[in-house]
């Protein structure tokens, strides 16, 4: 099950990112746009353009890992220092400090709980997770025991100070009568930063994040179609897929198939969700769906294994990780109810190819599979629930929040006694 949110994740992310180059694509030409978004959403040209994109991305794969990294290292340089530029820029050019607390004099104007769903609902969770796309990449690393902790750390902390850095940027610099008149919720641009750059008369820089906002989706977009074809191909190896796409190609050391089929089955996902919000929001579930088996993965293994030796420690551990079981949980509760559905859906879908690629038609086998799972389905199904309750303003009512947060203990301890039925042994999560 948490192999298929890794998975699904990546698979989704990929053309969620090739959408997004083709919407800053189309509003550099705004001629175009009626022919490739038709109410945000992708028409039949859309489409193409987002096809076309995916198999550049396959492409820049077919190589290795080698391939990829050249082409990245590139993008990346750009996607660190354009931002950077913007936001240092802006700041100085225009900046109004009481922006910051203009509308109803304080900095939640909507309240404390609209902070949860905004990182749910508008692509923060989304943004940050580039970090799970390190471990990914592991086998094909240089001395990944000190390499990985040192990405992992920067990742999010270069992340954070560069959407600081816009965020006080874009904040400051627009016009106080535009927050004052009407609040945050009615200002709209489709493009923030480029608008606003045109607005204070840098046209330089509005050329330069254009070119950046079409570039930086696609080298993310290619790094996601990597990791997705190394996740398939690593359920393959595990059994949990067909053993048809576990062939490591000799020099580049990766599947081929894995990656081809990732890709085909991220178009697909595009027939059906030709929205980017539909797309990112969906995303976002199947994160904090693989960020929640961290902290039960991990105190299982403080259960079980207590005495193995480790080479990092965290302190207190069990508890730490219980908290963050509880935050990303209540994050996952603010995706609303057609997410959480799709999810549901699509997680019965591939446990079902799951459970015919491992048991074939043993149903006696089949039965004890998904025994030795039904806790997770428990937790997607009454998450679920309160997914239909936020989409409701329900979930913020005291007692409802007080009933979610003894809920989630009670599925966390059920979660941490899941059994194995296949060998009537404890189950260790494997993440």
């Amino acid at each position: 099950m948490v192999a298929l949110s890794n998975w699904l994740c990546f698979v989704v992310f990929v053309p969620s990112e090739a959408e997004v180059t083709t919407q800053y694509l189309s509003t550099i030409v705004p001629r175009l746009q009626p022919y490739i978004f038709d109410h945000h959403h992708l028409t039949l040209l859309g489409l193409l353009i987002v096809g076309l994109l995916t198999i550049i991305y396959g492409v820049i794969n077919f190589w290795g890992i080698k391939s990829l990294s050249k082409t990245n290292n590139v993008i990346t340089v750009i996607k660190l220092l354009v931002p950077l530029f913007a936001g240092i820029t802006i700041i100085a050019t225009m900046f109004h400090p009481h922006n910051f607390v203009a509308y109803k004099d304080t900095l939640a104007p909507y309240g404390v709980g609209k902070v949860f769903s905004t990182v749910t609902n508008s692509g923060i969770f989304y943004a940050f997770f580039s970090y799970s796309l390190i471990p990914v990449f592991a086998k094909e690393l240089k001395d990944p025991q000190k390499n990985i902790p040192i990405a992992l750390i920067a990742s999010v902390v270069i992340c954070l100070i560069i959407y600081l850095v816009l965020q006080v940027a874009f904040i400051g610099a627009l016009p106080p009568a535009m927050v004052v008149a009407k609040g945050w919720a009615h200002i709209s641009f489709t493009s923030p930063l480029a608008q606003l750059a045109m607005m204070l008369d840098l046209n330089l820089l509005v050329v330069l994040l254009y070119a950046d906002s079409a570039l930086s989706p696609s080298g993310a977009g290619a790094v996601y179609a990597g990791a997705a074809s190394r996740t398939f191909t690593g359920m393959a190896m595990d059994k949990q897929m067909p053993r048809f796409f576990d062939a490591i190609h000799r020099i580049h050391n990766f599947s081929r198939r894995s990656m081809i089929f990732s890709l085909l089955i991220s178009f697909v996902m595009v027939l059906f969700f030709k929205k980017w919000q539909t797309i990112m929001l969906l995303v976002t579930v199947f994160q904090l769906l693989s960020g929640v088996a961290v902290p039960i993965a991990f105190t299982k293994l403080r259960q079980t294994e207590s005495d193995r030796h480790r080479l990092f420690k965290m302190p207190f551990g069990r508890l730490v990780g219980f908290f963050i079981y509880l935050l990303l949980t209540f994050l996952l509760a603010q995706a609303g109810l057609k997410a959480w559905v799709m999810a549901l859906v699509l997680h019965i879908l591939f446990f079902v190819v799951y459970s015919v690629s491992s048991y074939g038609g043993n149903i006696d086998k089949i039965i004890k599979g998904f025994c030795s799972a039904w806790m997770m389905f428990l937790y997607l199904a009454i998450v679920t629930l309160y997914g239909y309750l936020q989409q409701l303003n329900l979930l913020q009512r005291p007692t409802t929040l007080i009933s979610f947060f003894v809920v989630a203990t009670v599925l966390y301890w059920l979660l941490l006694g899941q059994k194995d039925f296949q060998t009537n042994t404890p189950k260790i999560i494997k993440v």
